[in-house]
């Protein structure tokens, strides 16, 4: 079992472990490495993802990143000189075979090329394992790193080390290990003979126990959860008319109780019957007889629901894939009175802005929820406001009950909720339509209250606050405010919609971030902004400091790294 993360860790480290697999044939590796580290990872805890040879420059992957996996030999345009930074500022990386390795340790060439050596760890003696062309000379003469070796070959050359930072005492050290035996290379990928092939499939069960050690030493957890089997949904409501309501709408697009959409069809039934299985394409939802919700208490859900329309019918499954489709088939039936909301216990596949995937273990409030705006109305003219509403509806569900007024959630442009400007616990994605002069649009929201894995919930920093002040608050629960959220997002939109965005962008900006930062665009040079505010269609303005040109900043595609003061713009 894997040491316990400390505090200080989870409040710095995000869940991200990120795989930089070169220029060629790097999609394939990439995939090929993300199945085998997840084999290894705890998967509740960890989000893995490609780290692109052009993004290493031009995306802010190290302020997110829990682990960084190097599995190509040859490192260009200066990537390394990157890579060594994101160390020395306390970051973790494994290398298998990168020539990254030079920049920390000599090295010594003793091979032609890859090929199987026998190989001894502290706790696994005698493996035969595939290794690169190189091994480690321990003599090195910098005083800013420590080397320790960790396994030798059948000559009695070092082919594993780690390095780590002599820092000060709270600052943090960067670690890396640096790895000759290529333990990210299955065998059915390299191109060996038979006995070789053979071999190397005798000892891979040993190759992952190697590779989960060494992965564990990094910090990340390793414990294997298995995947949730997928549940039924039921539609709730506290208010039988409006059920009725919803029902009678839908009833000329049902066909034999089913209701087809692009990516997963629902089907109707009034009571759960032993022979209905559920699949990520087909979702039985249950009308009448509610069974007992795993992972959610409707009642507190009701309990705190104030609103006249939003959230008052819910679609509930305990596990799903996602429930941003569910409502893609339902949100042109929906009759005015009703507001449809889809609630997961746990999601497998959450979305998030962009196509990035999004942790939903339990303990996460999950929703998608559909707002129907009229185009003529100030909100209309400017839906992407939709999400900065949410976000901050998702602050202030905390910041407005009493005695919360100071626990540190703030935002992030342009939809990431953030405990204070440390790490991010929840985010916002708007998919929207246009039809018969109205939008169409599914808020899609996740943010973490109670799950203290992978990084930090809302329950941590309330936790944290008491210790600091001497105060007993309790502990929340996502159903509360979850609750709470809705009603903020129908009090917000209303308000918008009767007033303009003054008040609205008031409120916003005593939360976000970024107030008169100073920033650069990585498309404008060394150019200097200052960052102003929202605009009237909510993209970010900024303002060069000569004063002499404003700029917006559209949300979708863009991003703000905070640690480097850059905005980084999609490119086409």
């Amino acid at each position: 079992v894997p040491p316990s993360v400390d505090s200080n860790e989870k409040y710095s480290k995000p869940p991200n472990i990120v795989v930089y697999c070169g220029k060629k044939d790097a999609t394939r590796k990439f995939e090929s490495l993300k199945q085998v580290l997840y084999q290894c990872v705890h998967n509740d805890c960890y989000v893995i993802y490609h780290l692109k040879h052009d993004e290493v420059h031009t995306v802010p992957w190290a302020e997110n990143t829990a682990l960084l996996v190097l599995t190509e030999e040859n490192l260009y345009d200066q990537n390394d000189d990157i890579i060594c930074r994101y160390f020395e500022k306390g970051g973790r990386l494994i290398s298998f075979g990168s020539n990254v390795d030079a920049n920390f340790v000599p090295r010594r060439e003793l091979y032609k090329g890859p090929g199987i050596r026998i190989v001894n760890f502290e706790e696994h003696k005698n493996i035969a394992l595939l290794c690169g062309r190189y091994s480690y000379m321990m003599d090195t003469n910098r005083s800013d790193i420590k080397v320790k070796g960790l396994a030798t070959d059948n000559k009695e050359q070092t082919v594993v080390v780690e390095v780590s930072q002599n820092v000060a005492e709270q600052a943090p050290a960067g670690k890396a290990i640096l790895s000759q035996v290529l333990l990210d290379q299955d065998p059915t990928d390299v191109a060996l003979n038979q006995d070789e092939f053979n071999q190397l499939k005798k000892y891979n069960p040993t190759r992952f126990q190697i590779l989960t050690l060494m992965l564990t030493s990094m910090g990340i957890r390793c414990e294997q959860v298995s995947q949730p089997e997928l549940s039924p949904c039921f539609l709730l409501t506290n208010d039988q008319a409006n059920k009725v309501r919803f029902i009678n709408g839908l009833a000329s697009r049902l066909k034999s109780g089913f209701l087809k959409s692009t990516s997963v069809s629902l089907q109707f039934f009034p009571r759960l019957m032993s022979e209905v299985t559920v699949t990520p394409s087909v979702l039985p939802v249950v009308t009448d007889k509610m069974e007992n919700l795993k992972y959610f208490n409707i009642d507190e859900y009701w309990d705190n629901l104030t609103t006249t329309k939003l959230g008052n019918v819910v679609l509930y499954t305990d596990v799903v894939p996602s429930t941003m489709p569910l409502l893609d088939g339902l949100m042109y039936s929906e009759p005015k009175s009703v507001g449809l909301i889809a609630i997961a216990g746990r999601q497998t596949q959450g979305q998030g802005r962009g196509g990035n995937s999004w942790l939903s273990p339990e303990g996460c409030a999950m929703f998608s929820l559909h707002v129907r705006i009229e185009l003529e109305n100030s909100l209309g003219r400017a839906v992407s406001y939709l999400q900065h509403i949410t976000s901050l509806a998702v602050v202030e569900s905390v910041r407005t009950l009493p005695g919360y007024e100071n626990v540190d959630l703030r935002l992030k442009w342009p939809n990431d909720i953030y405990y204070s400007d440390k790490m991010k616990l929840g985010g916002v994605v708007v998919k929207s339509s246009l039809m018969g002069g109205a939008c169409d649009a599914i808020i899609g929201c996740g943010f973490n209250v109670s799950n203290t894995n992978p990084t930090i919930c809302i329950n941590d920093i309330i936790k944290q606050y008491n210790k600091e002040h001497s105060t007993s608050l309790p502990m929340l629960t996502k159903e509360k405010l979850l609750a709470r959220t809705v009603n903020l997002i129908e009090e917000f939109i209303k308000d918008f919609q009767l007033n303009g965005r003054t008040g609205f962008c008031k409120k916003y900006y005593q939360r976000w971030l970024h107030g008169n930062h100073q920033v650069q665009l990585d498309t404008e040079g060394d150019q200097v902004f200052t960052v102003q505010g929202v605009d009237e269609y909510g993209y970010l303005e900024i303002k060069s400091k000569d004063g002499g040109k404003t700029i917006s900043v559209q949300p979708d595609g863009n991003s703000y790294d905070m640690m480097r003061n850059l905005i980084h713009m999609k490119t086409h």
